[in-house]
C-alpha cells in the first residue's frame, strides 16, 4: 500500500467518490440511529504546489473523520480504513467554507436535490 506522501509526490491523489461515500456513511449512521456529522467543504491538498483546493465531503463521528480517500481510496497511510483523528485531518487539509448536516438532514437533502452532494 502506498502512503499519503507517496500519492502526493506522484500527484495522483484519488478523487471523485467523497460525496457518495459520505452519503453512504450518513445512511449507515441514520439506520443505526447513531450520531455523526456530514461535512461538505473546501480542503487544501497539503503537498500540492501551488496549494490546490478541492470540494470535499467527509463524516465526523466523535473525534474521527471518515473520508473516501482515507477509508477506501488507498491514501490514508497509517489511518487507512480507520479514519483520521479529527485534529490531524483539520491540520493537514485546512477545511474551509463548511456546511454541516445530521445524517437525517443528509438523507433529506439527497432526496430534495436528487443526488448525494454537494447541495449548497
Amino acid at each position: 500500500m502506498r502512503t499519503f506522501k507517496q500519492f502526493a509526490k506522484a500527484k495522483t491523489i484519488p478523487m471523485g467518490h467523497c460525496f457518495e461515500f459520505a452519503w453512504e456513511k450518513a445512511r449507515e449512521l441514520f439506520r443505526q440511529n447513531q450520531e455523526g456529522t456530514v461535512v461538505h467543504g473546501t480542503i487544501t491538498q497539503p503537498f500540492s504546489q501551488p496549494p490546490e483546493k478541492n470540494l470535499h465531503a467527509w463524516v465526523e463521528v466523535s473525534d474521527i473523520v471518515y473520508d473516501w480517500q482515507c477509508m477506501q481510496g488507498g491514501c490514508g497511510g497509517k489511518f487507512m480504513g480507520k479514519g483520521f483523528p479529527k485534529k490531524t485531518f483539520y491540520e493537514l487539509f485546512k477545511p474551509k467554507k463548511m456546511k454541516y448536516y445530521t445524517p437525517e438532514q443528509a438523507m433529506v437533502m439527497s432526496i430534495k436535490h436528487g443526488h448525494k452532494g454537494p447541495w449548497e
